[in-house]
């Protein structure tokens, strides 16, 4: 058996005592449930941002409906959705764009400023835009 002083009233007692015999002070216990929870609120925690992250799932690179889908104009909302994303991350030079939407709210684009395609990757949903990487640069074909 340990001495520690109460936090309370600083006289000593011992550190299995449930209460303080001089003044009843009691310790609030950290018992097994708390940190049961703090392990489930941990885990869930990880599991939100493993769900709504680009990096993580996303597979448009190996995805056939990349490459071998048609390029369309996007629908009003599309185009005002991406517009806003484009304009938030400062995308500029893109006077006409068409678009593959690969997944619900994930979108290539095909990006021209008149004289050349720029592509990139998109999720309005989360406010994420990407440059495509090489790889894909190397087997989208231009809209025409």
């Amino acid at each position: 058996m340990a001495l520690t002083n109460c936090p309370e009233c600083k006289k000593e007692i011992s550190s299995n005592a449930k209460s303080c015999p001089h003044c009843g002070y009691k310790p609030k216990s950290t018992g097994c449930f708390t940190y049961l929870l703090y392990i489930f609120g941990f885990l869930f925690i990880i599991y939100i941002i493993s769900q709504f992250s680009p990096s993580t799932g996303s597979t448009v690179i190996d995805d056939t409906r990349t490459y071998d889908q048609s390029w369309r104009s996007p629908t009003d909302e599309e185009f005002k959705a991406i517009s806003r994303l484009m304009i938030k991350n400062n995308v500029s030079g893109c006077g006409e764009y068409h678009v593959k939407e690969i997944e619900p709210n994930e979108f290539v684009i095909a990006c021209s400023d008149g004289e050349k395609w720029t592509y990139f990757v998109a999720w309005p949903n989360i406010d994420e835009i990407n440059l495509a990487n090489e790889e894909m640069i190397s087997k989208l074909k231009p809209p025409y």
